[in-house]
């Protein structure tokens, strides 16, 4: 949905990160039960309208065009523009069998300080849990024009 880097990416297990751009949350990169989230890429959006958002694309198959993506992690192949495919819809980590496509967008995140510029506290989890960045993308998707 918008043009960016690869921030991360976690395939068969591989775990390779972009030096310069953190995602907002370290998911496990393993490829056992603790990866719920399977084979999955984080985006950073370089985009003016949406610059420092990020994108989590999880439960991807282990392909080439995936694979492309993590062996781009810190080369001058990390960028991505809005007809790149990132991924193909798979069902790896806790969606194996029932193949989907599970799509997170964060708020920014301010590398400076080290948290979440915008954030918010989950009502249904511990009390220990720390702030969320994740978002509802539904009030802006839903009055988006189509591309």
């Amino acid at each position: 949905p918008l043009a960016g880097r690869v921030a991360a990416v976690c395939v068969g297990g591989v775990y390779a990160e972009n030096a310069a751009i953190k995602p907002p949350w370290a998911y496990p990169a393993g490829s056992g039960a603790d990866n719920i989230y399977g084979n999955y890429l984080w985006l950073y959006s370089t985009d003016s309208r949406s610059r420092g958002y990020f994108v989590h694309y999880c439960h991807l198959q282990d392909d080439d065009l995936l694979r492309g993506m993590l062996a781009g992690v810190n080369t001058a192949h990390d960028g991505v523009d809005t007809g790149t495919p990132v991924g193909t819809m798979g069902e790896t980590g806790n969606a194996a069998g029932q193949p989907q496509l599970h799509v997170e967008l964060h708020y920014p995140q301010d590398p400076a300080l080290g948290y979440a510029r915008r954030n918010f506290t989950c009502a249904r989890c511990a009390p220990t849990k720390a702030p969320m960045t994740a978002f509802n993308p539904f009030p802006s998707l839903s009055k988006a024009t189509a591309r």
